[in-house]
């Protein structure tokens, strides 16, 4: 799966096998996934704008959201667009912390598009 930016914009194709066996939620959770998956099945991607609110949560409940759409088997991109101060949050996340601490890699991070595979 990848993700990619545009100064504060992340696209992420979040290709999962979907729930794997033995885990918790057992036939009922896997007919939610399946209806999921039928109301998103005529789009060809998502788009979440974190527009950010202090003191909310509201990056982590963006990461929470991208992991369960990987988790029901969502394969096409998703956008996320977020105020590029957050970029310190989100990289990392997506296992950008690295480029953070170099100053050519942390300014691509902020100022243009990019990719994670996951």
């Amino acid at each position: 799966s990848s993700i990619s930016t545009m100064g504060s914009c992340i696209s992420k194709d979040t290709r999962s096998s979907g729930r794997k066996s033995g885990d918790k939620g057992g036939e009922n959770a896997a007919n939610a996934d399946n209806s999921y998956m039928e109301t998103l099945n005529g789009f060809d991607r998502i788009c979440i704008i974190d527009i950010g609110a202090r003191g909310t949560g509201h990056q982590s409940a963006v990461i929470k959201l991208l992991d369960s759409l990987a988790r029901i088997g969502w394969n096409k991109p998703v956008y996320l667009s977020y105020n590029a101060q957050k970029t310190k949050y989100f990289a990392p996340k997506f296992g950008k912390a690295n480029e953070l601490d170099e100053p050519l890699g942390s300014y691509e991070l902020y100022n243009e598009e990019w990719e994670v595979d996951n």
